[in-house]
């Protein structure tokens, strides 16, 4: 499936589970920055198993924010942004060249590793909607049971 058939269907599977969590647990609210925020997590999310393929659109939209990213924090004198940036890249690049195109990174175990550290900056409905955007990619390519 190409990244539109993967955004479409994780922007199905997002307004589902988000009006589901909303209607019965209250977990999101319904506010332009809440939506927007939404569907920023749901595309990364939703495209991010593609990282390991050289061509996908995800691959190059890290590289280029890496490199502005570095670029910022060079004019910033930013050396956690330095850093962070530079490791964005590097990773980027390692998984694009070097992973095996719908190995590891189309997994679970995969989804929930790289949801995890967003636990420091969200809440947990914020991660757990990243997730679900994460295997709507696994479940459109046919990977959904898919462990390790």
């Amino acid at each position: 499936m190409n990244r539109y058939g993967h955004l479409v269907f994780a922007f199905i599977v997002a307004i589902i589970f988000v009006v589901a969590m909303h209607y019965f647990y209250s977990w999101y609210e319904v506010s332009l920055k809440e939506v927007l925020f939404i569907l920023v997590i749901m595309c990364i999310y939703a495209l991010l198993p593609d990282i390991d393929s050289t061509s996908a659109t995800i691959t190059w939209v890290f590289i280029g924010f890496a490199i502005v990213g570095i670029g910022y924090s060079l004019i910033t004198l930013n050396a956690i942004g330095i850093i962070s940036f530079y490791a964005l890249l590097v990773l980027t690049f390692m998984f694009a060249v070097f992973m095996k195109h719908r190995g590891f990174l189309h997994s679970i175990v995969f989804g929930v590793l790289i949801s995890l550290p967003l636990l420091f900056f969200l809440t947990y409905q914020e991660v757990v909607l990243a997730f679900v955007c994460f295997y709507s990619h696994l479940v459109a390519d046919g990977k959904f049971l898919k462990v390790i």
